[in-house]
């Protein structure tokens, strides 16, 4: 028959004159009662800037033996850290740092308690929402410089624009010249662009603004061109 729970099976042998010649213990092989574990997740922050820090706590429970063992953060099938609990009778605790380049959006992520050989597993989520980070602009000025400021009448005069930064890096993007209802476009390189202008027949003001770009704020200018008599 059936061994109970804790209690040893007796085997016995008996030899020709019907005395025992034999007695073997045999432990029932009855499975092990796991305690239950209860996981908690916590982002701090939950709502974080691109590239800035994110630690994840983690807190494992049980209702028996210590929670022992290690935790794990994952989203998807990404792994994103792993730590060992640190525990304290029926509790147990870990801290994870997430990587910074996580990229912008809302992540899912689930950390689950990896179970010893007393306690059950267990696991949960807990939402992470990245922003995008605010890219502090360099302020700008244009400059504008011509051969001369009086022009002879009909004369389509060159302009060179350049784009001066607060920062080391130099402005990229567009910049525009307005003259009457006129608009020309020109690119920037190195800062720099070379704008040749519709022919002056009077004194004619004209408007360059740089457009600024994800790193450099916008600026203007205005120079005015004469006629010579």
């Amino acid at each position: 028959s059936t061994p109970e729970e804790g209690k040893l099976l007796l085997l016995h042998t008996l030899n020709a004159s019907g005395d025992r010649a034999q007695v073997v213990d045999v432990t029932a092989d009855l499975p092990v009662e796991l305690a239950e574990s209860t996981t908690k997740l916590t982002l701090k922050p939950s709502k974080a800037k691109q590239g800035s820090k994110v630690s994840a706590k983690v807190t494992v429970r049980s209702t028996g033996d210590a929670p022992t063992g290690t935790v794990t953060i994952t989203e998807g099938d990404e792994v994103l850290g792993t730590a060992t609990l640190h525990t304290h009778r029926t509790t147990g605790h870990a801290t994870i740092q997430l990587p910074r380049d996580l990229a912008v959006g809302e992540h899912l992520l689930v950390a689950t308690y990896s179970g010893n050989e007393t306690v059950a597993p267990s696991s949960a989520e807990a939402t992470l929402t990245i922003k995008a980070k605010k890219v502090k602009k360099a302020k700008t000025s244009v400059k504008v410089k011509a051969s001369s400021w009086k022009v002879k009448k009909g004369t389509s005069p060159k302009v060179s624009v350049t784009v001066k930064s607060s920062s080391s890096k130099k402005p990229t993007g567009k910049v525009y010249v307005k003259v009457g209802k006129k608009t020309i476009t020109a690119s920037l390189s190195g800062g720099k662009a070379t704008v040749r202008l519709p022919k002056i027949t009077k004194t004619t003001k004209v408007k360059i603004t740089y457009a600024g770009s994800s790193t450099h704020k916008s600026s203007s200018a205005r120079v005015t061109f004469k006629v010579k008599r």
